[in-house]
């Protein structure tokens, strides 16, 4: 009975790490996407996201304000 078990529980191992390398197989051997000739979806600049964020701390920090004289 214990042998019946530990033989199906070695062999459902075994099949799931064959499955998984196959996996592994299967994704490491695609060729690599040629990144060069893409085109771009979207594009910014640094100063674009700066600008932004200093917009939004800005008005995070009144939202800050007003919320702390409504509670006091």
């Amino acid at each position: 009975m214990k042998n019946k078990t530990t033989k199906r529980i070695l062999l459902a191992l075994l099949l799931m790490a064959a499955i998984g390398a196959g996996i592994a197989l299967f994704i490491f051997k695609q060729p690599h996407r040629d990144v060069q000739s893409t085109k771009t979806d979207y594009s910014l600049n640094a100063s674009d996201i700066v600008n932004e964020y200093l917009a939004d701390a800005n008005c995070m920090s009144s939202a800050k304000s007003a919320l702390i004289r409504l509670i006091i």
